[in-house]
């Protein structure tokens, strides 16, 4: 929290200065000083399932942050028309996704950003750029001994255009992708996109003859105002929709953005194999074939740990998970129709449902942490448990009871696309 509210502090220090630093507008014409740059966005923020923010060490369950809309404000100062520092401050509310019978928790997520734009067409328009940048993302969390608050770095590259309107305002696109320290890996990779809205605090002496010079093509894409349904956002050309002059995150509404979609025109099929590629697919026999009892998992009543004669099955689903990294499981515990009774000995009115669902959901635990003994990372492997709900065998005969005391295994579909 201490570090949180540092960052915070530098960002509210230095955001006055910066405004501060306005030129005059009455330098000769060819040496006036490009004017402070202020405004703010808002777009989709992409996180990483793989992130060291709010990671716990040695905790039994390792929630990430859900994908939402972010918001922010900028402050710019130009070196030159080409060099641009700006500060940012980036902020959003989302939740950690819900894991081991966990609540989500909600997360306040905070990245001070600095970083240099750099113009590639600054006297133009419709003005391309590149930035290159860091910044120190924060999470400010509700439940810390789930997912705690912390603060780490990040570096990235992105770009964008900017659209001059010549009305005193400036419209701006952008696409980064950060890299921040990783958990089971050295680093991961996060995403973002933002649409915004700039203000000069003073002008160029030059500005007014793009005023003077106001084009029939409002945002520059190619189609006339009178015919452009977004006169105030360019189009983006990607052979989708490009006629109705409006820009496109998503073109096949399959819920993978452009940014990150291999198939732009062709929706996802998800299904748990390359769920986030943004491209149809079929899930591979071999893979296929991991649905199901977990062979050789054989319990007592009330036994929870995993025996020998399960480690050569889990072996085998370790390497074939190993093999398609991609896909995650969600292993699902049973029990028979009696064992959570013994739970129950000396309490009235005891819940066996719950008991069971509780005696269930230790065991899918048990196999989970097996796999990750076997080399599987934790966040790919989610554990239930489904108590006596679901049989397989008639519970009144010894053998259906040992049938029906069983762990099972399924491919993970995103909970938004089924």
């Amino acid at each position: 929290m201490h570090r949180a509210a540092r960052a915070l502090t530098i960002v509210t220090v230095l955001s006055p200065a910066i405004a501060a630093a306005n030129p005059g507008t009455d330098a000769p014409l060819g040496t006036e000083k490009e004017p402070t740059q202020i405004g703010g966005w808002f777009g989709p923020r992409v996180y990483s399932d793989d992130s060291r923010l709010g990671y716990i060490e040695d905790a039994p369950f390792h929630p990430v942050l859900g994908s939402t809309i972010a918001f922010g404000a900028r402050v710019a100062r130009p070196f030159f028309p080409w060099l641009v520092p700006e500060i940012e401050l980036a902020f959003a509310g989302t939740k950690t996704n819900a894991i081991g019978g966990a609540d989500p928790a909600n997360i306040f997520w905070i990245d001070p950003r600095i970083h240099m734009r750099f113009e590639l067409m600054p006297d133009q328009q419709l003005q391309p750029f590149v930035v290159v940048g860091g910044g120190a993302p924060i999470a400010l969390s509700s439940a810390r001994k789930t997912f705690n608050s912390g603060i780490v770095g990040d570096g990235y590259v992105g770009g964008g255009v900017r659209f001059d309107s010549g009305k005193g305002f400036v419209l701006r696109f952008d696409a980064r992708v950060s890299i921040l320290p990783g958990v089971d890996h050295l680093v991961t990779v996060e995403g973002d996109v933002g649409l915004g809205i700039e203000f000069p605090l003073g002008t160029r002496r030059h500005a007014a003859a793009t005023v003077a010079a106001k084009p029939v093509d409002t945002d520059g894409d190619g189609i006339p105002d009178d015919k452009d349904q977004c006169g105030d956002r360019p189009e983006d050309k990607d052979d989708f929709d490009d006629l109705d002059g409006c820009p496109d995150i998503d073109n096949d509404l399959d819920r993978v953005l452009d940014i990150a979609d291999k198939c732009l025109n062709v929706p996802e099929t998800y299904n748990g194999y390359d769920d986030d590629d943004g491209c149809p697919d079929t899930v591979p026999d071999e893979v296929d074939a991991l649905r199901g009892t977990i062979e050789g998992l054989i319990y007592a009543e009330g036994e929870t740990r995993v025996r020998e004669s399960a480690m050569k099955s889990l072996a085998k689903i370790a390497k074939l998970m190993i093999a398609h990294p991609s896909i995650r499981v969600v292993l699902v515990g049973h029990t028979d129709d009696r064992e959570a009774k013994q739970f129950a000995e000396g309490q009235d009115n005891a819940d066996l449902a719950a008991l069971a669902a509780d005696l269930s959901r230790a065991r899918a635990q048990a196999a989970r942490q097996a796999l990750i003994a076997q080399g599987i990372a934790s966040g790919r492997i989610d554990a239930e448990g489904q108590g006596a709900e679901d049989p397989v065998a008639d519970n009144a005969k010894r053998r259906g009871r040992l049938a029906n005391r069983r762990v099972e295994i399924k491919l993970y579909v995103p909970p938004s696309s089924r």
